[in-house]
């Protein structure tokens, strides 16, 4: 996030930079490390200094009121600044994905000429996203990606799926991990995105868990 926040900061062009979270959990897990809504909070924080004339905004939802009412006060106890914001709400990953795509005075916001927007998206588990509202949102705005493919829970789970997976899917069923990639492949690159990026993470026995996958309509945001 830093990364690709210079190279935004540095376009005369941008005036604000926007960090999405649709699913961003309580600001600290239990064993004390920090969500990434804190991680990129404290990114912005170092940076506002450095561009005065810049605003950073950090929109978050979650599901779990609870979790909200955590992360508030953990926002609450760090440094401020007057650049940068933290909004949040309560809000079922698909809705908040729903209410970005639609034409409203909180989308066209965010989505405003000379904003600098990262969607994120990491679920807990593959069937918890619909993945054609992801790319609903890529067709009507113009923003980047971060989607965690959590590619070990569907394996494990798509010859006994009950229609969660389907459903997550626009009601179709891949048996084969390359056949859900390519379908993910034409989900993305969609609207204004011209590029993927796929980052895996396996485990100590060298088995696929997850990857991250990094949509965008710039070559230089490919490379950083």
């Amino acid at each position: 996030m830093r990364q690709w926040s210079y190279v935004m900061l540095e376009r005369d062009s941008i005036s604000t930079v926007n960090f999405i979270d649709c699913m961003c959990n309580a600001g600290v897990y239990r064993d004390g490390d920090c969500c990434t809504v804190i991680e990129v909070l404290q990114v912005f924080l170092d940076l506002a200094p450095r561009y005065p004339e810049k605003r950073f905004n950090i929109w978050c939802s979650d599901i779990d009121s609870k979790k909200i009412e955590i992360l508030k006060k953990v926002v609450a106890v760090l440094p401020k600044n007057p650049q940068v914001h933290v909004y949040s709400l309560v809000a079922d990953v698909n809705d908040c994905l729903d209410a970005l795509s639609k034409d409203t005075r909180a989308s066209r916001k965010i989505f405003a000429y000379g904003n600098a927007s990262v969607l994120y998206v990491d679920p807990f588990d593959f069937g918890t996203v619909e993945i054609p509202k992801i790319s609903a949102v890529l067709r009507k705005r113009y923003c980047e990606l971060l989607f965690n493919f959590f590619s070990s829970d569907y394996v494990r789970n798509v010859d006994a799926d009950d229609g969660r997976l389907a459903k997550c899917l626009g009601g179709n069923s891949f048996k084969t991990k390359e056949e859900l990639i390519a379908y993910l492949r034409d989900q993305f690159r969609v609207g204004h995105i011209k590029y993927l990026f796929a980052y895996q993470f396996r485990t100590l026995k060298n088995v696929e868990l997850y990857q991250i996958v990094f949509a965008t309509p710039n070559q230089r945001g490919l490379e950083k």
